[in-house]
Parts: structure tokens; sequence; C-alpha cells
């Protein structure tokens, strides 16, 4: 197996939604199969609620974005298992 790293430069000026895209394609988290945009939907979503001070269950997440819970959970471990997200009980 051979590793390596890639130097990605961020565009300059970058919107909140358009940020958060760029940031999840670029750790690898959407893949092409994701026509939806699901990990960038929940993404956005985790963050405006944690500026604001507050966190969302799967539950939350699959009523305001409208997927089955199973969906959001599948995507939430992706997110848990890259480190961007914590799971907390």
């Amino acid at each position: 197996m051979k590793i390596s790293l890639e130097k990605v430069r961020k565009p300059r000026e970058l919107g909140p939604n358009e940020e958060i895209a760029w940031f999840t394609q670029t750790l690898g988290l959407e893949s092409k199969r994701d026509k939806q945009k699901i990990v960038f939907k929940i993404f956005s979503e985790l963050v405006k609620e944690i500026k604001i001070g507050n966190g969302l269950s799967s539950e939350e997440l699959s009523q305001r974005l409208k997927l089955s819970r199973t969906t959001i959970i599948h995507h939430l471990n992706k997110l848990i298992n890259s480190g961007l997200i914590i799971k907390h009980s």
C-alpha cells in the first residue's frame, strides 16, 4: 500500500454553503453516487445547530431532510468514522 498526501488549496471567497461543500468533497466524504448531496446536507444542518449551541439527533435530521433514519445513520457513521463529528448519548 502506498500512502501520499495531496496539497489542496481552498478557493477564495466562498459562501458558507460552498465552503461546506468544498470541505466535504476535499475530505472525500461525498461520492459520485451521492446525487442528493446527503453528506453536505447533514453536515450543513449540524453546523447550523452548533453555531447556536445545539446538536441534532438522527431522528431530527431525518425529519428535517425528509430522508429515512437508516440513510441518515449511514452518512452520520461516515462523518463519525472520519473524526469530523462525535456521537453523544
